[in-house]
């Protein structure tokens, strides 16, 4: 199951703020698939994916910007991220983009349309799934093709995505059961 928050317009825009929230958000989600009442620890393997040694059958993932947080559970891996939908930044596509992403950014531009959503559908994508897998942005990102995720395929290398733009930002999760991929808006 998802879980989104948005934050106030007048949230702070502080780190250590939105991770405190995105928690709040993850024992929320885990009081009501699980009827639990306080947050287990959570620790990193060694590629910096949190997981609850204690409760290892559940697996979760969150991310967090100024304007939202997005929580995944599950019972296989997933990861989650969320961003504000930016400007393009022409220096950014170069850096991510594999060649297929490339050219629907070009094609874009070139019928006059503004590519920032869908180069911040790049990004959430690449980053949900390399935290799904557990690698993070450890990996050369221009590697990983998501190109048919863009084109409105719903499954990446045997794995689940779930894309969606919400009031101006970007979500996407990544599980290895699609069924996992229901979002439910909340208030923490």
């Amino acid at each position: 199951m998802l879980y989104y928050y948005k934050r106030p317009a007048e949230a702070s825009s502080e780190h250590t703020k939105q991770k405190e929230e995105a928690k709040r958000l993850l024992l929320f989600g885990l009081q009501q698939e699980y009827g639990m009442e306080t947050l287990p620890g959570i620790e990193r393997d060694e590629n910096g994916k949190p997981f609850f040694p204690e409760e290892p059958k559940i697996q979760f993932n969150y991310s967090h910007c100024r304007r939202g947080i997005l929580c995944g559970i599950s019972s296989g891996s997933i990861g989650a991220d969320i961003e504000t939908i930016r400007p393009y930044q022409e220096r950014l596509a170069r850096k991510v983009c594999h060649c297929r992403e490339w050219e629907l950014l070009e094609k874009e531009k070139a019928e006059g349309k503004n590519p920032a959503e869908t180069l911040t559908k790049i990004w959430v994508i690449k980053e949900a799934y390399l935290k799904y897998t557990g690698e993070g942005l450890r990996r050369k990102l221009p590697a990983l093709d998501v190109s048919e995720i863009l084109r409105g395929e719903r499954m990446l290398r045997n794995t689940a995505v779930f894309l969606k733009i919400r009031e101006g930002m970007c979500l996407c999760a990544c599980a290895e059961h699609g069924g996992d991929l229901k979002i439910r808006t909340v208030n923490i």
